[in-house]
């Protein structure tokens, strides 16, 4: 992109945290990100996917970085937003598409996968959003957070 968009659209200087972005539309928004000029750190579970991830932007020749992080589990939360700050400095934009979508019947649904769902897409947004808000909220900027709906097939 060159000219009157890049312009427009140019994140150079920013700092974005995604969450999910070794694949799906994590991965497409880590990219969108990237291409526009963000220095993005990846955050999610697999270090292969996520190395493979950065390694196409890299070649693209975009600023990014991962780290991995389980996303159901706070303590992980806290050091992955810690690295992840640590990359970069403090971001600018986070964008959470970490996800968990599992759609047995509902009667076959089992406690411990509806607590995985919840910690997955409910707790870890709202606890980065809590670590990364005030300083973004103070630069006129929130999180987005995208979600799956939760539902039996």
């Amino acid at each position: 992109m060159t000219g009157f968009l890049a312009e427009l659209f140019s994140l150079e200087g920013r700092v974005a945290v995604v969450t999910g972005g070794s694949s799906g539309i994590g991965e497409a928004m880590a990219s969108a990100l990237a291409l526009a000029g963000a220095q993005v750190v990846i955050v999610a579970r697999d270090p292969t996917r996520l190395s493979a991830t950065c390694k196409s932007l890299r070649d693209a020749g975009c600023a990014v970085a991962w780290v991995s992080a389980d996303l159901s589990d706070r303590a992980e939360i806290r050091r992955g937003a810690s690295a992840a700050a640590a990359a970069f400095g403090e971001p600018d934009i986070l964008v959470n598409c970490a996800g968990v979508n599992l759609r047995p019947a509902l009667e076959s649904l089992s406690e411990e996968h509806w607590d995985l769902m919840l910690a997955v897409n409910l707790n870890a947004p709202f606890l980065l959003g809590q670590r990364f808000g005030p300083a973004m909220a103070s630069r006129g900027a929130e999180p987005v957070l995208v979600a799956s709906a939760v539902g039996a097939e």
